[in-house]
């Protein structure tokens, strides 16, 4: 489930009855940004290290592609107690 609030914060739960908020910046919606892509961070209780997540996963959004942008190749490098996926 994925909710959209005023603040463009995205949650994303297996449980639609549970979710955590936390902002990841600060936008300004006033600003010329590309309106055509969303990048979607996945908390620490869906991600996984070089997790797969295929595009069925993203059920509610027109997905056509989507890109893990948290590709580890040094798994030492990563505390993977708190790792999220963030996905383009």
């Amino acid at each position: 489930m994925f909710l959209f609030n005023g603040n463009m914060t995205a949650f994303a739960s297996e449980d639609a009855n549970e979710y955590s908020s936390k902002i990841h910046c600060d936008i300004d919606i006033n600003k010329d940004f590309d309106d055509s892509s969303v990048i979607v961070v996945l908390d620490e209780k869906i991600s996984g290290i070089n997790k797969e997540h295929d595009i069925d996963f993203f059920d509610g959004i027109d997905v056509i592609e989507i890109e893990d942008l948290t590709i580890v190749t040094d798994i030492s490098t990563v505390n993977q107690d708190n790792f999220e996926q963030y996905y383009y």
